[in-house]
């Protein structure tokens, strides 16, 4: 009997889901089941795991999926300090008990947010869908350079201006880098600090350094003294810091000539 078959059956169907969650090399994989499944050599954890439906919707930024797991699972461990850097991708399968053929993806996204409740976490989903969105025209008439830093529309490599250093001092959002105070304060302002952590790459913005003395944007999960940590330098993304800073005022996508005087404005000429 198929897959197809079974799922419209009246009697027949012995559902169960399967939810596999994903963020880099690292997988954490649950199913509705009473009892742990074994697919591919994967084990799933029964767990009490509870969706809303599914829906097919013509507006894709609204077909979020709402999933309800116990806090207490591994997966939902890393969140309860800070959010990880990298994104959560959720793919949920579907099979029955009486069928031996492979499982079935019904359902593919990322995870965007949570909410604890009690002894439940409520994990809001976007489908894959959303990612074929596209912006309008973001381009605006502005003095300041519109790119993000580091993109290919900026043009450059992160790589080329990358400096590894050793943390020498940690007091909560705050890190202290020997290296950092080399090129001055503010060298790193509007830049980010990478380093390792179980295997992923942590980041975090720098929102003002001052010395060795770095303040981020948030609690730098996992970094310890004397670990290596990756400084990238920040863009105020004006056209004098992108030629003297960068050397990259050819990509520079502001208007820094733009008349003081507003022509359209209603201007009495006597």
């Amino acid at each position: 009997m198929t897959y197809e078959v079974t799922e419209k059956s009246v009697n027949n169907g012995e559902p169960y889901e399967l939810y596999e969650f994903t963020r880099g090399i690292h997988r954490w994989r649950y199913t509705s089941a009473q009892e742990d499944i074994i697919i591919d050599s994967a084990t799933y954890t029964a767990i009490t795991i509870e969706r809303g439906n599914l829906e097919d919707s013509g507006e894709l930024g609204r077909s979020s999926l709402n999933i309800t797991v116990p806090r207490v699972i591994d997966f939902i461990q890393e969140y309860i300090i800070y959010p990880p850097s990298e994104v959560t991708l959720l793919t949920i399968y579907r099979n029955h008990h009486s069928l031996a053929t492979p499982k079935v993806v019904i359902w593919m996204g990322r995870l965007l947010n949570l909410k604890w409740r009690e002894s439940v976490v409520d994990l809001n989903c976007e489908p894959v869908y959303t990612s074929v969105k596209r912006t309008g025209l973001r381009r605006k008439y502005t003095r300041q350079c519109p790119h993000v830093l580091y993109s290919k529309k900026c043009g450059l490599n992160n790589t080329n201006w990358k400096v590894d250093g050793s943390v020498i001092g940690i007091d909560s959002h705050k890190i202290s880098v020997a290296i950092a105070g080399a090129n001055g304060d503010n060298y790193y302002s509007g830049g980010y600090a990478e380093w390792d952590y179980n295997g992923r790459k942590e980041k975090r913005m720098i929102m003002r350094q001052i010395g060795s003395l770095l303040t981020l944007s948030g609690i730098p999960i996992g970094l310890t003294g004397s670990q290596t940590v990756s400084l990238y330098p920040g863009c105020d993304h004006l056209l004098a810091t992108c030629n003297t800073k960068f050397n990259n005022k050819l990509n520079f996508g502001g208007f820094p000539w733009i008349p003081i005087k507003n022509p359209f404005a209603n201007l009495a000429l006597w």
